[in-house]
């Protein structure tokens, strides 16, 4: 399959040759997690944002079976660039919005309060008392 041009894989892949696709991905995965790693300083995420953009090309080419851009390499950058500035900036967004919520609850109630209170006060009783 490498021998195949991008426009043949992508031909053959509207045809049901998954080997197809997955050289596409085998050949330009890299350009695409890269792409996406170097916007959203992130391993994990760049790679949800390679997933994402191969899902992206894979629903294109069924959906639309003239798709054919004159270069795959160039559609997946621009693809993976965009799908990386909108998973950065709702990474930070969420960021954000963590950053501004209240202290968290330790998750000891007034209750528990009270009974570590009780506890050390019995600890400090004497035998007989």
């Amino acid at each position: 399959m490498e021998s195949y041009s991008d426009e043949e894989l992508l031909e053959r892949y509207r045809h049901e040759d998954q080997s197809a696709f997955s050289t596409v991905v085998s050949r330009h995965g890299n350009l695409v997690l890269h792409t996406a790693q170097r916007i959203t300083r992130s391993r994990e995420l760049a790679q949800e944002v390679t997933q994402s953009v191969f899902a992206l090309l894979a629903h294109r080419i069924r959906k639309r079976p003239s798709f054919s851009p004159p270069s795959l390499a160039a559609w997946l950058h621009r693809a993976a660039t965009y799908t990386a500035l909108r998973a950065y900036r709702k990474e930070m967004t969420y960021r954000k919005k963590l950053a501004n919520l209240p202290p968290a609850h330790t998750g000891k109630s007034d209750t528990g309060q009270v009974r570590e209170e009780l506890d050390a006060a019995l600890l400090r009783l004497r035998e007989k008392d």
